[in-house]
């Protein structure tokens, strides 16, 4: 009877063991992709500093035009 309670209980530590693994897999996977949406979101937040820079700049250009269109008004 205890060969059985053996092998039993190596089994079953083997089971623990392979749960642990695909754990640690899975926690693995899940910081990469964290790590991947982090970095998508600074270059998101890049894109949008760059396009509100670009938006101020065509504002400021738009003014500039107004005010030399006025000249040639009567």
């Amino acid at each position: 009877m205890k060969p059985y309670i053996g092998q039993v209980m190596t089994h079953k530590k083997e089971g623990i063991i392979r749960v642990i693994e695909n754990l640690s897999a899975i926690s693995d996977e899940n910081a990469a992709s964290t790590e991947e949406m982090s970095v998508a979101i600074e270059e998101q937040t890049a894109s949008m500093e760059e396009i509100a820079s670009s938006s101020e700049t065509l504002a400021k250009l738009a003014e500039e035009m107004q005010l030399n269109l006025s000249k040639f008004k009567y």
